[in-house]
């Protein structure tokens, strides 16, 4: 009775979400926000009613795999739309295609595992914690790993994005919202997981049950308060620009303590040197140099310690005539010529020969 009631609820719920994912993505074409959450719908809705009908239509192995992984691709690429749509976008442009092809790869290699099990000839011994089909290992392997693709896909996209989750205080309507309904999927993914795991079939339904109303909830909150997701990117973004405002005197100490830093060129000049062990050098939260930078700067850290790099070079070209160009640029940090001589011709507006050739013209000048 419970197996009947199980598929039964299941495939209602599914196709429910379905249904109310393609209303969404129709019904609001030019919101990013809920066509992402329209298209998150949907594919979770399509998975859980793909699995509501395994035990009357009972696809053949490889092809059940194939819309399997292409469904759970689709739905990591939709949780990367969603992070990046809440937390203000990507810092630099590109990385969501990174992460999308990404998806894509593993996607493919977790539909071709399973061909492996034919050419080493195992056997179909396993069964699955959902419906019980015995499927050979490496096909077992696949359908279990397929669920770190949409965990570590927000992950990332969160990595990625312009805001963090420290821009999240709780303090807002919007936000307590969110992170409870945040604190009670992880708490049913672990035990999805762990039911899978386990191969407690009980456990695994139970949490998939729930997570389902809990979805369920949140469509129906999202449709009765469409305008929610943007008063939540708002509030977000509203806290990350308090978060990494400087006042006069804080941007004056990171000034000062900048400027020691010439005293310790070397250190700086190291392979590996990064924004986090300039913090450390300097005694700085990492969180506030990278927004003195952006704030005050308006430049990078890496654009900030090529400048110095070059400020660097140019100095000791005045200093160490006896010195070649190749010597002086290795001395400060790089390793590539090529790339020595884009930087230093961007940052000054000539190439190093040129510059060093000024120099003996007119030493006073530079």
């Amino acid at each position: 009775m419970f197996e009947e009631l199980y598929f039964y609820v299941r495939g209602c719920i599914g196709s429910s979400l379905v249904v109310g994912g393609l209303s969404l993505r129709l019904a609001h074409k030019k919101e990013r926000g809920l066509r992402a959450f329209g298209a998150m719908y949907l594919s979770i809705g399509a998975l859980f009613t793909m699995s509501a009908l395994d035990p009357i239509l009972e696809l053949p192995v490889d092809l059940d795999n194939l819309l399997y992984q292409s469904l759970m691709c689709y739905q990591g690429i939709v949780l990367i739309d969603i992070a990046l749509y809440l937390f203000g976008n990507e810092q630099k442009a590109g990385g969501r295609s990174i992460l999308k092809r990404a998806g894509l790869g593993y996607a493919a290699l977790l539909v071709l595992l399973p061909l492996l099990d034919y050419a080493l000839g195992l056997e179909s011994n396993r069964s699955n914690v959902e419906d019980s089909l015995l499927r050979a290992p490496l096909h077992a392997a696949a359908i279990q790993a397929a669920y770190a693709w949409p965990i570590a896909a927000t992950i990332a996209a969160l990595r990625i994005a312009r805001w963090k989750l420290a821009d999240i205080t709780g303090k807002t309507h919007e936000e307590k919202r969110l992170l409870s309904a945040l604190g009670l999927v992880i708490l049913d993914i672990a035990a999805i997981l762990i039911g899978l795991a386990l191969s407690q079939r009980f456990l695994y339904r139970l949490g998939h049950l729930l997570l389902e109303l809990l979805l369920l909830g949140g469509y129906l909150y999202v449709v009765h308060n469409p305008r929610a997701l943007m008063r939540l990117r708002s509030e977000i973004g509203q806290e990350h620009a308090r978060r990494i405002s400087l006042g006069e005197d804080e941007a004056a100490l990171i000034e000062k303590r900048l400027a020691s830093i010439a005293d310790k060129a070397q250190a700086v000049f190291d392979e590996g040197f990064d924004l986090r062990k300039l913090a450390a050098l300097i005694g700085i939260p990492p969180y506030r140099l990278s927004a003195y930078f952006s704030s005050r700067r308006r430049l990078s850290f890496p654009a900030w310690k090529n400048k110095l790099r070059i400020e660097y070079v140019r100095a000791r070209m005045a200093q160490r005539p006896d010195l070649t160009i190749l010597e002086i640029s290795v001395e400060a940090g790089y390793r590539s010529k090529t790339t020595f001589n884009e930087q230093f011709a961007r940052i000054v507006g000539m190439s190093p020969s040129d510059y060093r050739r000024s120099l003996s013209r007119d030493p006073q000048a530079h």
